[in-house]
């Protein structure tokens, strides 16, 4: 089995959508995964808060995970103009996470394949 790359967006790293692939700039690096290889898609948070960002967004593929604090204002634009749609967000569960002050996961998409 292939390791997992895991990358953590910091607030000068972008995400966007264009032609059905989601286009990743981490560390100056550009990183393109298609849609329809999207495996998962969540909020986690903790109890960290208030005082520090202990909310993110999770987006899951086969080999790598995208971590996007959700201090990072793209986020929410990611997730809500763009994101939604191409994939069924679960919004309830958006709800849910917004709430939340334990550490949990919220499902808001999750691939059938």
């Amino acid at each position: 089995m292939e390791k997992e790359n895991i990358y953590v967006l910091n607030q000068e790293d972008s995400i966007a959508i264009n032609n059905n692939f989601i286009e990743v700039k981490v560390q100056n690096e550009l990183k393109k995964y298609n849609i329809d290889e999207l495996k998962k898609v969540s909020i986690v948070t903790t109890d960290k808060g208030p005082f520090i960002d202990d909310t993110s967004l999770l987006l899951q593929f086969e080999n790598s995970c995208l971590i996007f604090p959700s201090e990072n204002p793209l986020t929410e634009i990611f997730l809500f103009e763009q994101l939604a749609k191409f994939v069924k967000i679960d919004f309830e569960e958006v709800i849910k996470a917004s709430s939340s002050t334990d550490n949990k996961e919220f499902i808001l998409y999750k691939s059938l394949s």
